[in-house]
């Protein structure tokens, strides 16, 4: 497996989401979304935020549970980290969104939580994002503006779809009638 840590650049754009996401926690009174920022934060001081060059396409990242080793969270090298010029990213970028929602939803997996419930509190989020845009994007003009907001709807979407997917693979469990034996 070849995993490397992000760079310090990297490193700051993971905490940068991962202060985005307890910002909009604490704004939407959304204890659970602080605790994935905790989360976060532990991982990435830790260096348990790693790149995994090798993860399947498609999958832009995974939570590594080991029961008796070390938890990770490992991103696709095709996670955008930085800005077109090297830079941190920061919300007036719509790849920033990508990455704060992606982090959600692996720091909801690394919580213990399923891929169904992870995948709808990424859904929640991108909706609290959209529903409230001007709320967390007050710096961003015209067409930074539109730039985000066309990148959230496409982020839910897909997220959306993931979620159905993996519904219709893993169909909930229902009990069938009771015996009286």
């Amino acid at each position: 497996m070849a995993t490397t840590v992000p760079s310090d650049v990297q490193a700051e754009s993971i905490g940068a989401a991962s202060q985005f996401i307890r910002t909009v926690g604490r704004k939407e009174n959304n204890e659970e979304w602080r605790e994935k920022a905790r989360k976060l934060d532990d991982l990435l001081g830790h260096k348990n935020i790693v790149i995994d060059s090798t993860l399947a396409a498609g999958t832009d990242g995974e939570a590594h549970i080991d029961p008796i080793g070390t938890n990770q969270i490992r991103l696709a090298s095709d996670v955008p980290l930085t800005s077109a010029g090297g830079k941190p990213l920061t919300p007036s970028d719509p790849d920033f969104v990508k990455l704060a929602g992606v982090l959600h939803r692996l720091a909801d997996r690394m919580l213990g939580h399923g891929f169904l419930v992870a995948y709808g509190g990424e859904i929640d989020f991108y909706a609290a994002l959209i529903d409230r845009f001007k709320k967390y994007f007050p710096d961003a003009g015209d067409d930074a503006g539109k730039s985000i907001q066309g990148r959230l709807d496409e982020l839910k979407k897909n997220a959306e779809k993931k979620r159905k997917e993996t519904e219709e693979k893993n169909p909930p469990h229902v009990a069938g009638p009771i015996s009286k034996d």
